[in-house]
């Protein structure tokens, strides 16, 4: 990009909006450097973009509050002001599978491929019933304290005036320091709470991936509690000026890799030393000593548990076998594994990757980012010379890596090409983990789940810890199971995670209980997830463009013009009447709702019923586009139907009705809102001219729906 140059940019998300809207502004704001006062203008909006934005996200908040049975996209809808459709429309343009599945064509760039139904398998750590089960390591887990993360909980009451003077580190100047005085001490013991309930977690998400990566883990515990009672040791037997250093520092949960539980740290560390002379080493040491029990107990069980016994890495092995026996596609031998952790990934690629090269002939990689990444092809082992080779055809090897002949066929990566990768040569995506949100599931399979795939048939399989779902979000409750970053304050009550709200454990609960069964594979399948797919008209724009292009403005038009089309209840197109409407007052748009005034869409069933008020512009024009575009010829057999019943016109005594109907759903829409705004606005509301009936519209246009 260059100064005096036109520049063109492009941005691509896959998710812009999560649960905030200002992700989404900020990626709008990168189109003008940042200023919102210019993107206003530039826009014409009537209410600057903050205000917009602010009174989205409150809109938001207010419905996903709502109980999860009760969050409808259209609710949301009518809660948003137009000015956020326009900025979207202006800006955006966003598709989604279902959307283009139900509203275009796919003939010129491929069709999605057709999934089957979702495998689930829950194997048993090992055969061997002398060893733990999954729930009762999870019990052992569950009765540790991990106290070696919180040293400050440990100061003997009469040293803690000590340290909050000399660790106050929070607060930024000295004023404030002095007005809240020890604040930023209860801050740092609330975070070594919430990192001890993290480090919990951690071991429980990495026994339910893999042994291995469980057992690293488990001895890294061991070691650094060990260490601690032999520096207590020493100070027991006469070292009395041992000191613990810790850093302090605020830390919040990367969401970027929630799953793995991983911190980040938000705030500029600072070394401090802790005088063992000055804690409670007595408890302290009791408790080390019986986390260490309880660990070293569960680390000598998963010791014996090998790979050749390890049931998890058994069933994959035979997964991937019948794969291979019996392909899904003819030829295909391609298969995607997917692992939240870097150890695990690296265990089965160690474990996988010479198994099927000496039985079936074929490569391996794994890809788990940063300089880690391997394969047995030889060269390099760069992610994007290992994805062009797994995925050659949608990759476009060809164009960049012409010297590449050879292929890889088994692929093991981690989260970091879950994500924006092309890897639809693949038919197979299996997840040896479960994410807690079923979301970056749905991201893992599509990769493989996209337009265009050669593949007829793609498969999803998931790996779920052995015991029921039940147990499992009974047993993670215990340690606050999701992670919520709560924000920084000063008022001492500052904490990583926080415990969700029973609620939304059972919402939890049902999403994955769907991700179980297979009944949730796409993101439109997330309860309560909105897409701005759902929000903009660009589509629609974009058409109108395209025609006026190829045809010029319409001229000579009449009113009153209609066709017949044909219903489709699949796609929720009822038979009924769509009516285009013209509103003659341009005063009764006051609080500006309807976003084609003074223009009025209406979709009424063939009873008088309204299926889409005026409001609900999108799901209107959505059923034109599909009943009509790209037909050109009139269905004679419906038009014969529609004639007979009208004689011929003649008798449209039925959607005359249906046209009082239409503005009778329109009146009473704007008296529901007239009264939302009274509550808002006072009685201003009440001076505002308002619908009389049908002679404050032309009829512009109709489409019969039989």
């Amino acid at each position: 990009m260059r100064e005096g140059v036109k520049t063109k940019v492009l941005m691509l998300s896959a998710t812009p909006v999560n649960n905030r809207y200002n992700d989404l502004k900020n990626q709008l704001l990168l189109a003008y450097c940042g200023d919102m006062a210019e993107m206003g203008e530039k826009l014409e909006l009537t209410k600057s973009v903050q205000v917009i934005f602010n009174n989205a996200q409150k809109a938001f908040n207010s419905w996903s509050k709502l109980p999860v049975n009760e969050r409808h996209a259209k609710d949301l809808l009518d809660k948003l002001d137009i000015d956020f459709s326009i900025i979207l429309d202006s800006v955006t343009i966003a598709r989604s599978r279902k959307h283009i599945q139900k509203f275009y064509s796919t003939e010129d760039i491929g069709k999605f491929p057709q999934r089957s139904p979702v495998l689930s398998y829950s194997p048993k750590l090992t055969d061997d019933t002398s060893i733990m089960t999954y729930k009762q390591i999870y019990e052992k887990l569950l009765a540790t304290s991990m106290s070696v993360y919180s040293p400050l909980e440990m100061l003997l009451p009469s040293r803690r005036d000590y340290y909050e003077k000399e660790y106050e580190i929070d607060l930024e100047d000295e004023d404030e320091r002095a007005n809240s005085f020890g604040q930023g001490f209860d801050r740092q013991l609330n975070r070594e709470s919430g990192i001890k309930k993290l480090m919990t977690i951690n071991l429980l998400k990495r026994l339910e991936s893999s042994v291995y990566a469980f057992r690293l883990t488990l001895k890294a515990l061991i070691d650094k509690n060990e260490n601690m009672l032999d520096m207590i040791a020493r100070f027991q037997a006469g070292e009395q000026d041992i000191t613990v250093k810790k850093d302090i520092a605020s830390f919040a949960v990367d969401t970027e890799d929630e799953d793995t539980f991983s911190l980040i740290q938000t705030s500029a560390s600072k070394t401090i030393e802790i005088r063992l002379a000055d804690m409670d080493v007595i408890r302290w040491k009791v408790q080390l000593e019986n986390d260490v029990n309880i660990l070293r107990s569960v680390y000598e069980d998963m010791e014996r548990v090998t790979p050749q016994n390890d049931k998890k890495l058994s069933q994959l092995k035979e997964l991937i076998d019948k794969k291979i026996a019996t392909p899904i596609n003819a030829g295909n031998k391609k298969i995607l594994i997917f692992s939240a952790f870097a150890d695990t990934a690296t265990y089965l690629y160690d474990m996988l990757a010479p198994y099927v090269r000496e039985k079936y002939g074929i490569f391996s990689a794994k890809i788990t980012g940063g300089n880690d990444n391997k394969t047995n092809t030889g060269g390099g082992s760069y992610s994007d010379r290992l994805l062009a080779m797994f995925s050659p055809v949608s990759k476009q090897r060809e164009l960049i890596l012409s010297g590449e002949k050879g292929e890889i066929d088994l692929l093991i990566g981690t989260d970091c090409i879950s994500e924006g990768q092309n890897l639809q040569d693949c038919d197979i995506c299996i997840n040896y983990d479960i994410h807690w949100n079923p979301v970056r599931i749905v991201q893992r399979f599509g990769r493989i789940d996209r337009i265009g795939s050669k593949n007829e048939k793609i498969q999803l399989v998931n790996f779920w810890p052995d015991i029921s779902l039940d147990e499992y979000i009974n047993l993670n409750k215990r340690v606050s199971a999701r992670m919520t970053i709560v924000n920084t304050t000063a008022t001492a009550d500052d904490n990583i995670i926080a415990e969700e709200e029973n609620e939304e454990m059972d919402y939890r609960k049902e999403q994955l209980k769907k991700l179980q069964e297979g009944a949730l594979q796409d993101l439109e399948d997330v309860d309560g997830n909105i897409s701005i797919t759902d929000l903009g008209l660009n589509d629609f724009v974009m058409d109108l463009a395209a025609y006026r292009k190829a045809h010029g403005d319409p001229k000579g038009v009449t009113t009153g013009l209609h066709a017949v089309v044909a219903a489709d209840r699949e796609k929720g197109v009822v038979p009924g009447i769509v009516f285009v409407l013209r509103n003659l007052n341009s005063c009764v748009n006051i609080n500006k709702q309807n976003r084609l005034h003074p223009y009025y869409l209406i979709y009424v069933d063939s009873d008088g019923n309204v299926v889409n008020n005026h409001l609900d512009v999108k799901a209107i024009l959505d059923v034109l586009r599909t009943t009509s575009k790209g037909i050109t010829q009139p269905d004679m057999s419906l038009c014969k139907a529609f004639n007979k019943e009208t004689k011929d016109g003649t008798s449209m005594e039925k959607y005359n009705r249906l046209l009082d109907c239409a503005v009778a759903g329109i009146m009473s829409k704007e008296e529901q809102n007239d009264i939302l705004t009274l509550f808002r606005m006072g009685s201003r509301a009440l001076a505002t001219n308002k619908i009389d009936g049908l002679d404050d519209f032309e009829l512009i246009a109709f489409v019969v729906i039989k």
